[in-house]
């Protein structure tokens, strides 16, 4: 439920790219983007595991709204990041947005006292498989990411940067050894169709 929320922020951005930024999407793209999000919904979503859930109704409804929320506040973000984003340097712009995380964690930590969120740089194993992934996961895929809102059009960029689902889902069986079930395959691949045909309808 949680991964269907997040597939919303694909249609913020390119609302908001239309009215704020005045791009231009057509009912071809519309589709495109359409089929990326159904193919998504159909890959990550197991009615099963839905079904036996046993999280509160409410508070499953809570979860998902604040989920949606912050997709709402997150696209906002990339939204008004586009214009100093094409003005402004790549590196510059990421290292702006990674500092000022980074102090706010640290602010919500110390504010909080959950000191032992350090406690990962002082021992245990974690730090052999955190270090790479927080380069590879957060310095390069940041740099990625802003890269094609700095030199694309939001309205494609959005829907394209939804198929990490599918790229997760491959690198899972591929690391991690985890089963794909026939849904999984078919809903890759329908996102990645649309994925394919949403470039080619913008090139």
């Amino acid at each position: 439920l949680l991964a269907v929320a997040e597939l919303v922020s694909a249609p913020f951005q390119m609302l908001l790219s239309v009215w704020l930024l005045g791009e231009r999407m057509s009912l071809s793209l519309m589709g495109a983007a359409a089929l990326v999000g159904l193919g998504l919904a159909v890959a990550v979503v197991d009615p099963a595991s839905v079904k036996a859930t046993t999280r509160d109704p409410k508070e499953r409804t809570r979860g998902i709204l604040y989920a949606v929320l912050a997709m709402a506040v997150m696209a906002l973000g990339v939204v008004l990041a586009k214009r100093p984003l094409e003005r402004g340097s790549l590196v510059e712009v990421t290292f702006v947005r990674l500092v000022i995380g980074n102090v706010g964690l640290l602010v919500w930590i110390f504010a909080t006292r959950r000191l032992d969120a350090l406690d990962v740089f002082r021992k245990g194993p974690a730090r052999r498989s955190l270090l790479p992934a927080s380069i590879i996961g957060t310095y390069f895929s940041m740099l990625l990411w802003l890269g094609g809102f700095k030199y694309g059009d939001v309205v494609v960029v959005s829907v394209l940067n939804q198929m990490a689902t599918v790229f997760t889902i491959a690198l899972a069986r591929i690391f991690l050894k985890e089963q794909i079930t026939p849904r999984r395959i078919v809903g890759s691949g329908v996102a990645f169709a649309g994925a394919v045909l949403l470039v080619l309808l913008r090139a």
